[in-house]
């Protein structure tokens, strides 16, 4: 018989996340039960409680991965494009976010449409939304993008993210992907819309 390797805590928490997030993406959120993360983690119900005592849970520490994700590929970005201006680096960040094939994507459109009917959802979303734009902030100044002012910055995660929705919902991906210029006038317009209510750009 062979002996079962005793992972380390953030460990198992990683295996968590990745066979749950193939539930998810298989399911469906509303679909998917409690046991069917549990079975597909190959932990007892005691053990994976030891972690996770919902999916609501699960799906939030899914999406901080996803936040943390979307950070190191931006950082990633500037280093391989250092002469791109700043308005550049906002939009090309903008459609790499919306065009990014990755499996947290689905799941994070499951997340923004469960917001409205599900209040467990809604107030972790919300606690998500607090967390992703400290790091935002934190990135566009250490990464010296000072056009954006912090009320502004809330918005354009906000547009971004309803662009996200629409995209996955409609399955627009496809058409986005063959002409990105398209999809760059949308958020070139959005932030020509918020420098002429003066709010925004430090010259």
């Amino acid at each position: 018989m062979s002996k079962r390797i005793r992972l380390k805590p953030e460990d198992r928490r990683a295996k968590i996340l990745e066979s749950s997030i193939e539930i998810f993406n298989k399911k469906g959120y509303k679909e998917t039960t409690m046991a069917d993360l549990v079975e597909a983690s190959d932990l007892s119900f005691g053990g994976f409680y030891h972690y996770y005592s919902d999916k609501a849970d699960v799906l939030m520490d899914i999406m901080r991965e996803g936040n943390r994700y979307r950070l190191e590929e931006n950082r990633r970005f500037l280093k391989e494009h250092p002469n791109l201006g700043k308005e550049e680096i906002l939009i090309e960040m903008g459609i790499n976010k919306l065009l990014d094939k990755n499996t947290m994507k689905p799941i994070y459109s499951m997340l923004l449409m469960e917001v409205k009917s599900d209040e467990k959802i809604r107030k972790l979303y919300n606690e998500l939304i607090k967390e992703g734009m400290e790091d935002f902030r934190d990135f566009l100044g250490e990464s010296h993008i000072d056009i954006l002012s912090d009320m502004k910055s809330e918005f354009f995660l906000g547009v971004i993210n309803s662009l996200f929705l629409g995209i996955y919902a409609l399955d627009l991906e496809d058409i986005f992907s063959q002409d990105r210029e398209a999809l760059k006038d949308i958020i070139k317009t959005m932030l020509k819309h918020i420098k002429n209510k003066g709010e925004v750009y430090e010259k």
